[in-house]
């Protein structure tokens, strides 16, 4: 369909606000097609899809869905995040209009490309953006879906005609399942989406499915410690930021300006003095991962140093917003293994300064699933604000609030999310840090004022 889509003139998103549906709908502007869609709420991702002539509307009523969109030749695509009780999306079969869902029309779009995919249960985003840097640096450039918006270039996509593509591989709803990578990065794989895998062990079959999936001829480059079964000839690279068992690691890290300088140890070669341009630690841990794959895959080693230097990082991955008196960072992480990456990386910057945490949790099955975990992670902080839970696709469980979180962590407090900025205005922080991938990340500018006011 898609290797043949002069015909299609529209594209409708469901869940267009999504940071991958978003990007399938620029991919599909870009191709010229009218594009239109359907989000819950208005975002400042909303806006900014908007802003580029995408039309988006927020009330389930078909009546604002464009004519021309029913009775013309239009595709379909949904995110499995909304209801299946939509009336934008039940009112297509009336029309004889087949709905896809966005992994199948991400994968349709890929297939059509040499793809390098990042998959893990956290750090993805982070490296897929970095990856798509480093090898956007080479002339021909690169085409990439990302999870996040990328600072150096204020999107989720890259466009180019590259026959490569970087992906990132999603594991919720099993998505990265539809994907046959040429190559892969694999980040880590700890228990999440449970509501979806039931239990780990389900979740470790997956990501092997997954890795079973990466061609013969290619390769994956995996974190030292976990365990893939791949395709019997599929060359394994395992990576570690210090541990120098692993294939691939650095050595004489140093911390310069805040940012890391490191050598590169590879079977390849080794590559002294590389600078990140962003600052943490994990930044560092995936810039071992994501130079290795670059290098691999052809990237000179002049290019590889001017793109570690001139990346910026990911919005609301580690971004740092006042850098004194009092330090204000904003991050995603939403899951535990994310929280005490995020909290690691700033002591190791910052030593002798005592942490804030705001954190919004999301959802009430990960707050439920693991709830030991994120007691432990967010015990690392000095304090933890703890907020009322994002629910996004789910509904309310009996006894699972931010509040009951916020009793069992040591240092926790409970503040409700709209209190949460007269909260800031009343207090004085060392280091402020906001976490969550709800809605938390909407008050950032507010604070980032609030803070600068009183410098």
């Amino acid at each position: 369909m898609i290797q043949n889509s002069n015909h299609i003139k529209n594209i409708f998103c469901i869940g267009i606000g999504g940071i991958g549906m978003s990007a399938l709908a620029r991919y599909w502007k870009h191709a010229g097609k009218n594009v239109a869609g359907y989000d819950l709420r208005e975002t400042k991702l909303t806006r900014k899809l908007e802003s580029e002539s995408i039309k988006v509307f927020y009330s389930d009523n078909t009546d604002l869905i464009p004519p021309h969109f029913l009775t013309g030749e239009t595709l379909v695509v949904r995110t499995p995040a909304v209801p299946d009780t939509l009336s934008v999306l039940k009112i297509w079969s009336d029309y004889g209009k087949t709905v896809m869902r966005r992994s199948q029309m991400l994968a349709l779009i890929a297939s059509n490309h040499k793809v390098y995919a990042v998959a893990g249960t956290h750090g993805k985003t982070s490296i897929t953006t970095l990856l798509s840097h480093l090898l956007n640096q080479r002339e021909q450039g690169i085409n990439s879906f990302m999870g996040g918006i990328s600072r150096n270039y204020s999107t989720n996509i890259l466009l180019s005609n590259s026959a490569e593509m970087v992906v990132e591989a999603d594991e919720y709803d099993r998505a990265f399942l539809q994907l046959n990578p040429h190559a892969a990065i694999v980040t880590s794989v700890e228990a999440d989406h449970l509501d979806i895998y039931q239990n780990l062990e389900n979740l470790k079959s997956a990501f092997s499915q997954f890795a079973g999936q990466v061609s013969q001829e290619g390769f994956i480059i995996y974190k030292r410690g976990i365990a893939l079964k791949p395709n019997k000839n599929t060359e394994l690279l395992t990576y570690h930021a210090e541990d120098d068992t692993a294939d691939i690691f650095a050595n004489n890290i140093k911390i310069v300006d805040g940012c890391y300088q490191f050598d590169l140890i590879t079977p390849f070669g080794k590559f002294n003095s590389l600078q990140m341009g962003a600052p943490g630690y994990y930044n560092f841990e995936n810039a071992v991962a994501a130079s290795s794959f670059a290098l691999k895959v052809g990237l000179n080693e002049n290019l590889l140093r001017t793109g570690l230097l001139s990346f910026k990082g990911v919005e609301r991955r580690f971004e740092m917003h006042n850098k004194s008196p009092e330090i204000y960072i904003d991050d995603y992480a939403h899951h535990p293994g994310e929280i005490d990456a995020c909290i690691k990386s700033i002591r190791k910057i910052f030593p002798d300064r005592k942490i804030t945490v705001i954190f919004q949790p999301h959802l009430y099955s990960r707050t439920r699933d693991l709830e030991a975990e994120f007691i432990t992670a967010l015990n690392s902080s000095d304090l933890a604000i703890i907020t009322d839970i994002y629910p996004a696709r789910e509904q309310p469980i009996e006894g699972i609030t931010g509040q009951a979180l916020a009793s069992k962590v040591e240092n926790g407090k409970y503040v409700a999310f709209d209190d949460i900025i007269e909260f800031v205005k009343n207090q004085r922080f060392d280091i402020l840090v906001t976490m969550g991938a709800g809605s938390i990340g909407d008050k950032a500018l507010q604070i980032k004022d609030i803070l600068n006011d009183r410098a």
